[in-house]
């Protein structure tokens, strides 16, 4: 996976950010993605652009598409694809990340085109929950987004 974050991040106003070194910035979130504990969720949209669009390493892209055709089959993922038809919707440039703490309180995650913000205010945070709630209703149904993903791979394959 590591590989394939690392791919392409070239700031305008310096050097190339790559390999090692945004792995390194980045590794709390990898970290995420291989928890074991069972109280542990994710849920993820990701643009249609971003499973089809093969990176440079095809090892390293085919290994991270089957990665999440595996993390979709397990109990405490949703992998969802968000289809070309469904726009430009607000949030698809850069990430957003909400994290739940034990107490109920929760936290948003911004990150863009260089630049990053945590945000704390319950009310901000509802907000964005609700528009990544749009977001997740454009995009398609678990099932069919990972029969998409199936064939990206399938296609690449020949």
């Amino acid at each position: 996976m590591e590989d394939f974050v690392g791919e392409g991040a070239t700031p305008v106003d310096g050097p190339p950010v790559g390999g090692a070194g945004l792995v390194r910035m980045r590794a709390p979130r990898l970290s995420a993605t291989r928890s074991t504990s069972r109280s542990d969720s994710m849920a993820l949209v990701s643009a249609n652009l971003t499973a089809s669009r093969p990176v440079k390493d095809a090892k390293a892209w085919h290994e991270q598409l089957t990665r999440l055709i595996d993390m979709a089959g397990t109990s405490s993922a949703v992998i969802q694809v968000l289809p070309f038809t469904s726009g430009a919707p607000h949030l698809m440039d850069g990430s957003l990340t909400l994290l739940w703490q034990d107490d109920g309180s929760a936290v948003a995650y911004t990150e863009g085109n260089g630049c990053a913000e945590l945000i704390e205010d319950p009310a901000e945070v509802t907000r964005y929950r609700l528009s990544y709630d749009r977001l997740r209703d454009l995009a398609l149904p678990p099932p069919e987004s990972v029969a998409f993903i199936r064939g990206v791979l399938e296609e690449h394959r020949s």
